[in-house]
């Protein structure tokens, strides 16, 4: 919960961001976020988007917290780091996704230049500090709607490219701890 609440607008809400005229002006908690209405996305995306910025994608690191394992125990089973699996490893490091990362990258800048934007954070997106750019991808406002919007399609193509490559851990983990939240 605590990464939500850095992501989430909690401001008024400026006549871009409105989805309607009655959404300007109000506080962000009063108002649905794009991303949530969003039905030109690919199937289940925001679906994923969602867990993603609640904490709930199951994760190793969340399994772990809810089976009450050392957060030690909980590393990714996509790749041998031993790092643990969390949002922030599937968004930053986990080299089983660094193609796909890397193109959600050029995205993000690309669509910053298309945009001729100086909207903070997009174009200088990898110069952001790691924390920072989990926050731009999970749908911290960057000050241009139209930016923030190609941000967020493409960071729903990215976790649904992760999500497809991680199927076969996703299922063995569902049968071994008789899960069924994949």
């Amino acid at each position: 919960m605590v990464l939500y609440s850095q992501v989430k607008y909690w401001g008024e809400n400026d006549s871009a961001h409105a989805a309607y005229s009655g959404e300007v002006g109000r506080l962000g908690f009063r108002v649905p976020e794009p991303y949530l209405d969003d039905r030109t996305s690919p199937e289940g995306t925001v679906r994923l988007k969602m867990l993603a910025r609640g904490g709930a994608l199951p994760l190793m690191d969340r399994i772990g917290r809810e089976r009450g394992w050392p957060r030690a125990s909980c590393a990714c089973l996509m790749c041998a780091t031993g790092q643990v699996d969390d949002i922030a490893h599937v968004l930053e490091d986990c080299p089983a996704y660094a193609d796909e990362r890397e193109e959600l990258r050029a995205r993000i800048e690309h669509v910053a230049e298309r945009q001729g934007m100086s909207a903070s954070g997009a174009e200088r997106f990898r110069e952001l500090g790691r924390a920072e750019r989990v926050l731009v991808v999970l749908g911290k406002r960057l000050g241009d709607a139209k930016v923030e919007a190609a941000v967020d399609l493409s960071v729903k193509m990215y976790l649904g490219k992760v999500w497809r490559k991680r199927g076969c851990v996703r299922v063995a983990l569902n049968g071994l701890l008789h899960r069924s939240d994949s």
